[in-house]
């Protein structure tokens, strides 16, 4: 993903008064922004201690899936997962509960459209093997937007402060949404939840 994606969800969070810390032992590229409450802490000043520091005293932490979303996880601090991939039960298990989270959209190359999550659920192996498995079926892996990962991240800054009011139709919309993934013990008692947005405005993927 770029990490340029994320330059509006951090500037809206320093409005509200936060500190933003961009995190990440192997980047692609610099973050590039002047303002001195945005860190690019992964191309300045990381270490492995920080790295753990960091995690586990944040507000919350905002990731995809990359190996250092565990930590957080550890510490039981709230975690937003943006552009998850693949969206699967497997997956699924591995987010904790109280967590949100948004996937990246598959637009299928000889259709001209986005793949619904059960069509994607329906070619779904224990045995994915990430890109090579999208090329079998046909699908480009859309990044979430830049908008998408503001929504999220606004979303999961309210529930925290206690002004967050869900919806009737966003309740019926999280549980279509799960009606799709197989019911375990586990992931009836630790839903995680997509982002109420993200989830509006791609309803139709619930076909």
């Amino acid at each position: 993903t770029s990490i340029q994606n994320y330059v509006l969800t951090a500037e809206e969070l320093v409005r509200q008064g936060y500190f933003v810390i961009r995190m990440g032992a192997v980047v692609n590229e610099p973050l590039r922004i002047t303002n001195p409450m945005i860190i690019d802490y992964a191309t300045t000043s990381r270490s492995d201690f920080m790295d753990i520091f960091l995690c586990a005293k944040c507000s919350f932490f905002l990731g995809s899936t990359g190996g250092l979303t565990a930590v957080p996880r550890i510490f039981r601090r709230p975690v937003i997962f943006d552009n998850l991939v693949p969206l699967c039960p497997l997956q699924m298990l591995s987010i904790p509960a109280g967590s949100l989270f948004i996937p990246k959209k598959l637009w299928l190359r000889e259709h001209h459209r986005f793949m619904t999550f059960r069509e994607f659920l329906q070619t779904w192996s224990e045995e994915f093997n990430g890109d090579k498995h999208f090329e079998l079926i046909g699908v480009d892996v859309i990044e979430n937007s830049p908008e998408e990962i503001l929504a999220a991240t606004m979303e999961m800054e309210a529930r925290l402060k206690g002004t967050w009011s869900t919806t009737e139709r966003n309740e019926e919309l999280q549980q279509r949404f799960w009606s799709l993934i197989e019911a375990t013990e586990a992931n009836l008692e630790y839903r995680p939840r997509m982002g109420a947005k993200f989830l509006s405005q791609n309803q139709k993927l619930l076909d």
